[in-house]
């Protein structure tokens, strides 16, 4: 089984995922603030991505996003509750979806209170252990 986000790009590839013997698990990764430098699906396609996207054998466990970077963790709250309100629809329509994947080290704590089940913090942990020189 693999796992992954899946954004447009990984979409071009759905004839592969929907003619091999495997599952393909995913989170559909959406480009919120539609940044260049960012992958994911445009917000405004969201209520089509998801058939498209179980229609090439790809069950989706969820969604996921990251917001613009800023210095000011607040300034990622109305794109995390954007996320949130796409992962409430879906998970009306699909009772399989349960991964809302948002925040990272530096507003993890926002995106909790924006309804995260999963946060990427990486960052604060292993950035707090340094290695010592050799």
């Amino acid at each position: 089984m693999a796992q992954g986000g899946l954004s447009d790009h990984a979409f071009e590839e759905k004839d592969f995922i929907s003619k091999t013997h495997w599952i393909a698990v995913a989170q559909v990764q959406f480009n919120l603030a539609g940044e260049e430098q960012k992958s994911g699906f445009d917000p405004e396609r969201a209520d089509r991505v998801i058939d498209e996207v179980a229609q090439c054998g790809v069950r989706v466990r969820g969604v996921m996003a990251i917001p613009p970077m800023t210095d000011d963790p607040e300034d990622a709250r109305p794109w995390f509750s954007q996320l949130r309100s796409i992962y409430d629809r879906y998970t009306e329509k699909y009772p399989g979806i349960d991964v809302c994947s948002m925040g990272m080290s530096n507003d993890f704590g926002v995106a909790i209170e924006e309804g995260a089940t999963i946060v990427r913090v990486g960052r604060a942990i292993f950035a707090a252990t340094e290695r010592p020189e050799s």
